[in-house]
């Protein structure tokens, strides 16, 4: 997969992910890993959808 052709948002989560990952002492991103980068994405996607979804 090439990152550069990724959203800048999308390639922040991705990077936020492997963070995660290795904080975790997790070899593989996961889709937790992911899921919970995009949740907290202040400016994200996912962030204003739950906002409009009352989640």
């Amino acid at each position: 997969m090439d990152i550069n052709r990724l959203t800048q948002k999308s390639q922040e989560a991705l990077n936020n992910a492997q963070t995660k990952a290795l904080r975790y002492g997790h070899v593989e991103i996961d889709g937790e890993h992911l899921l919970l980068s995009l949740v907290e994405q202040p400016d994200g996607l996912v962030p204003r959808l739950f906002g409009k979804m009352d989640v």
